[in-house]
């Protein structure tokens, strides 16, 4: 399932890497407001060859963020999970939003 807001993403921004990433384990905190609240997620970098993808869990979910080929984000869910277990779309895309502004130059 992909959902999301479609971002511009680029490379990290050597700002972000180094204020935001643990060098050791390539994991960061990221904050989110969504309905009112500010909440803060895990995520971590994980590259893979010339890309990455930036996996944060949500409610129990590993949700995969990754570039697409005109470099806009897409959020990747699992499609074993069962409706009910599915993280609401306005989540990730207050997540994708979130990561958007972090890698601003």
């Amino acid at each position: 399932m992909v959902v999301g807001k479609r971002l511009n993403s680029g490379f990290f921004s050597p700002l972000f890497a180094s204020c935001c990433i643990d060098d050791m384990e390539n994991t960061f905190e990221i904050s989110v407001d969504f309905k009112g609240q500010t909440r803060i997620y895990r995520g971590e970098l994980r590259p893979y060859g010339y890309t990455y993808k930036i996996v944060i869990g949500v409610n129990d979910t590993e949700v995969s963020f990754e570039p697409d080929e005109e470099r806009n984000f897409r959020a990747l869910v699992p499609t074993d999970l069962p409706p009910s277990a599915l993280p609401e779309t306005g989540l990730l895309e207050a997540i994708a939003t979130a990561l958007e502004e972090s890698l601003k130059d």
